[in-house]
């Protein structure tokens, strides 16, 4: 401080002497006002002088034009980035260049010019005025030219490469997220960051520990991701009506398939945790509750065929069935339980040519001298139970079909055992009892028929279907076996093969009637030896797991039909029961509906408006694909999502007089699930001739191999109308029809 006053005093008496030298010199008239001599602060030129003396102000320098001002900051600017080489030395050499440029930078800039240089030139915010000199060269160094300081790359070296162990508490809620759909979340944390880990049961509290093990750096990285999904996660409520409550299976089967945690509250109230940035997956989980309470709600009502002595003296009640354990290539409905599935079959006997239903012998379904058998060992009438089922009014149509599948029935425990709930050999009146009494629970499982191996297709279908429901309670349920459903189909495309030139048809009836009849006969009774040439190739010898169906080489399809032009939506009552036989390879699930049309103007809003904007996404003019209503009021009902399905549909052709069936290959769009089944009509039940054509095509479904395909049902007034012919007496023995 002294030698600061010492430099002080020394400048201030030589400017003293300078101005006192030139005042010498200054003449002095008498009257005139002699000017003031300047003080030292005022003529003092030195900028070190002003500094400690604030009120010296003679720099009578011009101020910088600013093009001079941005020059000059330019210049300075590129003067010191100069400081940096222009090549990046390597490893060994860069701890030496970064203290050598390290020093160059403090040598010879002060703290004011790196701040400026720091704040004004490069917009550093991390820069703070008040910091040390060194702490903003290395802001600089390691922000603007990406020059990390030796020791942050040592310590960044350490903690990427040296292997720790972490352990993360985490509540189950959270855990269900981290974990994603099948694990795949926490999988692709896992491999993006390098990371392993092992998740515990926490003893103390409910939480679930992740151990994870890897480098800091990667550690550090995969918990980033974790928190940013525990804050993703958001909560939502849905209730429904009368609606059963849901066991805990199909809750955990509707949030693994949905990504959404599912927790029932109460009976129809549930709450829905779900990813904010994963809207769908919310969408999804309320679908898949409303198709699993409209099912719960439903019941299965299952009834047994038995087929009538084989041979003269055979007894029914020495057949003996048992359960064997249910295999299938295709995925089993998403809502079946996940206990081991069985289905009754015949037990084959000692020395027996066959186990399965001859129903050449037996006259089938048509031939009326089988039984079918309610549980409580009732005989009934087919035609009578399907019809007494529904209400019927005159503005409805009635509509009758029949879908091959299986009836399975599930075990009551989730073990991995294979022995079935009933084990050994029992008449089938011991399996009603049995069913009676445990009250297990059943499930028809649809498939696809080995008969369409053997049949062409004449058209190919592309539909888009929704079918809603109403909830019901078990109350609702027992009082009435019939359900209410609104259906809405769209078709999105249509194709028609040309005809098989190498299909062996039946011939045109033609001549008098016994040889009319007689052709017929002659090739629906061909050699089994030399069966009809197959005109389709499946992906796969077995038609369950079969989803690709195509023509012979030398048909091809006519051009497309524009699909959203043809929609159509219907209203009604519908019924359904299992014909369980276990004496042939399939089973069979009636459907009779009575429904009637709706006009397009008459449709529920929601339907409506999701239709208008699917069109608008099939022509382009929007992007998006439409959501698809949940549910909606009707009649002063509750309708709520039952069925989500594309279908790609085949129509086959049994024979000449039988008709066509129908096979469809189902993708179930909320679960990705695909399906199969295979269906026959029956075009009008009140019709006998065409409730034994029906009946025929149900034999036709549910048999398996070429040899066991009964002569079909032949209407002789209409063949003799065709033939040109007049039938007096076309009545034959009178038979009981099923």
């Amino acid at each position: 401080m002294s030698l600061r006053v010492s430099f002080l005093v020394v400048r201030t008496a030589s400017i003293g002497r300078l101005y006192s030298s030139t005042a010498n010199h200054t003449r002095v008239t008498r009257g005139s006002k002699q000017p003031k001599e300047p003080s030292v602060l005022e003529a003092a030129p030195d900028k070190t002088l002003r500094k400690y003396l604030p009120a010296a102000n003679v720099d009578d320098t011009p101020p910088l034009s600013p093009d001079e001002l941005t020059r000059q900051r330019e210049e300075s600017l590129a003067e010191f980035e100069k400081c940096i080489p222009t090549e990046r030395p390597g490893p060994k050499k860069y701890t030496q260049a970064y203290r050598e440029i390290m020093n160059t930078v403090l040598g010879k800039y002060s703290r004011r010019q790196l701040t400026n240089f720091a704040k004004k030139e490069y917009k550093l915010s991390s820069v703070d005025a008040k910091m040390r000199k060194e702490k903003i060269a290395e802001i600089i160094f390691r922000e603007q030219w990406n020059w990390e300081s030796p020791e942050d790359i040592e310590r960044e070296h350490i903690r990427w490469n040296t292997i720790t162990t972490i352990e993360l508490p985490i509540a189950p809620r959270d855990f269900f997220f981290v974990l994603g759909q099948d694990g795949r979340r926490l999988r692709d944390i896992c491999t993006d960051n390098s990371v392993t880990v092992t998740t515990t049961q926490s003893p103390d509290s409910n939480s679930i520990v992740l151990t994870f093990e890897g480098a800091q750096g990667h550690i550090d990285a995969a918990l980033s991701t974790i928190r940013q999904v525990a804050l993703d996660i958001q909560e939502n409520v849905l209730e429904f009506k009368k609606a059963p409550s849901l066991p805990s299976h199909l809750t955990t089967k509707i949030s693994r398939l949905s990504g959404v945690l599912v927790k029932e509250l109460s009976p129809g109230k549930f709450r829905l945790d779900f990813i904010k940035s994963h809207p769908d997956s919310l969408n999804i989980a309320k679908r898949l509750l409303a198709r699993a309470v409209c099912e719960r709600a439903s019941h299965l009502l299952s009834y047994s065929y038995i087929p009538p002595p084989r041979r003269f003296g055979e007894v029914i009640a020495s057949r003996r069935y048992s359960q064997y354990p249910f295999l299938t290539s295709q995925a089993l409905p998403w809502i079946s339980p996940p206990n081991k599935l069985f289905r009754v079959r015949r037990v084959s006997e000692w020395l027996a040519t066959r186990t399965m239903e001859d129903i050449r012998d037996t006259g089938g379904l048509p031939g009326g001298n089988g039984q079918i058998l309610t549980p409580a060992l009732e005989e009934i009438r087919l035609r009578l139970a399907l019809l007494s089922s529904i209400p019927q009014t005159t503005d409805n149509r009635i509509t009758v079909h029949a879908t091959s599948g299986h009836l399975v029935h599930v075990a009551a425990n989730a073990s991995e055992s294979i022995l079935p709930p009933l084990p050994g050999r029992w008449p089938i009146t011991q399996y009603f009892k049995w069913q009676e009494d445990s009250g297990g629970q059943r499930l028809f499982v649809p498939s696809i028929s080995r008969q369409v191996l053997k049949t062409d297709f004449s058209t190919e279908r592309k539909l888009y279907q929704l079918e809603y429901r109403p909830s019901r309670s078990a109350a609702d349920t027992m009082l009435t076996k019939s359900w209410k459903n609104i259906r809405l189909e769209i078709k999105l495309e249509e194709k028609t093969p040309q005809p098989s030139l190498s299909r062996a048809s039946p011939p045109p009836p033609s001549g008098d009637l016994a040889s009319v009849l007689s052709n017929l006969l002659d090739h629906y009774q061909q050699d089994p030896d030399h069966p009809r040439p197959q005109s389709r190739q499946l992906a796969s010898s077995d038609p369950q797991i079969s989803d690709t169906i195509e023509p012979e080489p030398h048909s091809s399809p006519e051009s497309d039909i524009p699909a959203l032009s043809q929609a159509q939506c219907t209203v009604g009552d519908e019924f359904a029961l299992t014909l369980m036989s276990g004496d042939r390879p399939m089973d069979a699930q009636f459907n009779v509906s009575s429904t009637r049309d709706l006009p397009e103007q008459d449709w529920p809003q929601p339907l409506s408006n999701f239709y208008e904007t699917l069109k608008k996404s099939m022509t382009g003019e929007i992007s998006s694909f439409p959501t698809v209503p949940l549910s909606f009021e009707f009649d002063n009902t509750v309708y709520y999502l039952h069925s989500n399905y594309n279908i790609r549909q085949y129509v086959e052709t049994i024979s000449h007089f039988l008709g066509t069936a129908t096979t469809e290959r189902i993708l179930e769009e909320d679960t990705q699930q695909k399906f199969g089944q295979t269906r026959v009509f029956c075009s009008d039940i009140n019709s006998e001739s065409e409730w034994i054509k029906f009946l025929h095509r149900c034999d036709w479904l549910m048999t398996d191999s070429s040899d066991e395909v009964s002569v079909p049902f032949i209407d002789i007034h209409s063949l003799g109308r065709e033939a040109g012919l007049e039938v007096i007496d076309g009545h034959g023995p009178e038979k009981k029809v099923i």
